[in-house]
């Protein structure tokens, strides 16, 4: 797959499992709800991509359907915070799995 065709698909994916209630929360524009779902996949993809180089297992697909039950959870977390609960489900499962 390419960057794009990548940058999509977990975009869709965060932003299906999120959710119109937790991506329209307060005042976020449509605008404002599709760079948070790119920033999401965006950065799924950049520590995809930095793992695979260091040789670590990374889960990009659990990446961001976990920020998105964060987001679900927390309808104004912060992306740091979003970032943050992926990160944990990709550890968690890469633990399992050793």
């Amino acid at each position: 797959m390419t960057y794009a065709e990548d940058l999509a698909r977990y975009a869709a994916i965060f932003a299906a499992d999120a959710g119109t209630d937790a991506l329209y929360y307060g005042d976020r524009y449509t605008d404002e709800m599709a760079d948070l779902c790119v920033a999401v996949a965006s950065e799924a993809i950049t520590r995809r991509n930095m793992a695979n180089l260091a040789g670590k297992d990374f889960y990009a697909c659990a990446f961001v359907e976990q920020a998105a039950n964060a987001l679900n959870q927390c309808h104004a977390a912060t992306l740091a915070q979003l970032f943050d609960a992926g990160q944990q489900e990709s550890d968690n499962i890469a633990r399992k799995g050793n």
